[in-house]
């Protein structure tokens, strides 16, 4: 708001000056059209992939400081501090911001700004406090993935057992040599890793955006930089863009929505029938993501956006899920046969735990009439206001 003031003030000044008024605001208001251009692709194309956004942010605040030095009237003082500064930012270019440091609940291990989210790696420790329990990665302030330190295969989270109990109902628990499966977000690639060691897929690709989460979950999360998960690090939708009419999946997993964020071009209809065309026959589209039920406007719109493409769709919640609490939703999504009303460990013939139960219809026809029976589409996608109540629940 402060750097808004200059244009009033600078016209105001240039008019003291005895300059022509549309001329003088004109020519003020068109230097400052074109510094927000130039400074709108120079933070997109290059400081952002060159810096850290909070190095960005120190670095204009200071620019903009020491530019008011300039109008001193002893230059050398100036000069000397726009000096010190620049010694500041390479001082500051030279810090390891993955130092590790420790907080009341367990040791970090990593933090650094990536281009697309501020990224911690912590050690939490166990009720002994002597050995961590588990690992955890960390992105803009949200947990995204938890990682057993003793048993690796051990799946923390809940939606995670519960796509691990879908792929043994569709797989009928047995490994495949020809199984093809596809993992849209990857963060710590905890499941991909997963399906790696008890299934052995002969492709087994995840794709992730932010090139520096690949490198952290190599680095702290026991991904192999080879004979692992193949790693793609691109938009998902590029991808899949890229890939359709050379591959086809049997399975392709959507992890890419949370609680805080949904990428919504990986949401709509078109999209979704992209996702279609890549699955061989019989193929199924897995997809976690998190709603308030008491809500349930994204979630309504998705499955509406799903059903207007798949045949098959249903949607499953653990048995902690609550009404009037933001929960993890599993949809399966397929055209040769519905899906079961309940999922259990050991897949199709399974006898085990259920691990998930089927929404009733009248669930979701009470989210249809609640909500309507909207269609996410690349022309129409609210989906920030849709995850609002989500949104506004994580930080009651």
């Amino acid at each position: 708001s402060g750097l808004g003031t200059l244009s009033p003030i600078m016209a105001k000044y240039a008019l003291e000056l005895k300059g022509f008024l549309g001329k003088t605001v004109g020519n003020i208001y068109a230097i400052g059209a074109a510094g927000s251009i130039i400074g709108t692709f120079l933070a997109g194309f290059v400081l952002v992939p060159l810096l850290n956004l909070k190095l960005i942010v120190l670095l204009v605040s200071l620019v903009t400081a020491a530019l008011s030095l300039l109008f001193m009237k002893r230059r050398y003082i100036s000069f000397a501090i726009m000096a010190g500064i620049a010694l500041l930012f390479f001082l500051l270019g030279r810090l390891d911001p993955s130092l590790t440091t420790n907080e009341k609940d367990g040791l970090v291990l990593y933090q650094d700004y990536s281009q697309y989210s501020y990224i911690k790696v912590k050690d939490l420790y166990g009720n002994d406090g002597a050995s961590p329990k588990e690992r955890v990665l960390i992105m803009d302030g949200l947990i995204h993935n938890r990682h057993d330190l003793s048993n690796p295969d051990n799946l923390l989270y809940e939606y995670e057992r519960i796509f691990a109990s879908a792929t043994d109902f569709l797989l009928d628990s047995r490994s495949r040599a020809d199984l093809s499966v596809l993992t849209l977000g990857g963060g710590a690639m905890t499941f991909p890793m997963y399906l790696h060691t008890r299934y052995h897929p002969a492709e087994n690709t995840v794709v992730e955006i932010d090139p520096q989460v690949v490198e952290v979950a190599e680095k702290y999360f026991g991904v192999p930089s080879s004979g692992g998960p193949g790693v793609v690090r691109t938009d998902a939708r590029a991808y899949v863009n890229f890939i359709k009419g050379k591959k086809n999946y049997d399975i392709v997993y959507i992890d890419a929505f949370n609680s805080f964020s949904v990428p919504y071009h990986l949401t709509t209809r078109e999209f979704t029938g992209k996702i279609q065309e890549i699955l061989r026959p019989g193929g199924t589209l897995v997809v976690n993501c998190i709603d308030v039920l008491s809500s349930g406007k994204f979630l309504n719109a998705y499955v509406s956006t799903l059903r207007s493409q798949f045949r098959y769709v249903r949607v499953y919640g653990d048995s902690s899920f609550s009404t009037d609490n933001r929960s993890t939703f599993v949809i399966l999504a397929g055209d040769t046969r519905d899906f079961p009303a309940v999922l259990r460990e050991g897949g199709a013939a399974g006898t085990g735990l259920v691990v998930a139960s089927a929404l009733e219809e009248s669930i979701l026809d009470e989210l249809h009439r609640r909500n309507g029976r909207v269609v996410l589409t690349d022309y129409f996608a609210p989906v920030e206001n849709y995850m609002a109540p989500v949104f506004l629940s994580a930080v009651d």
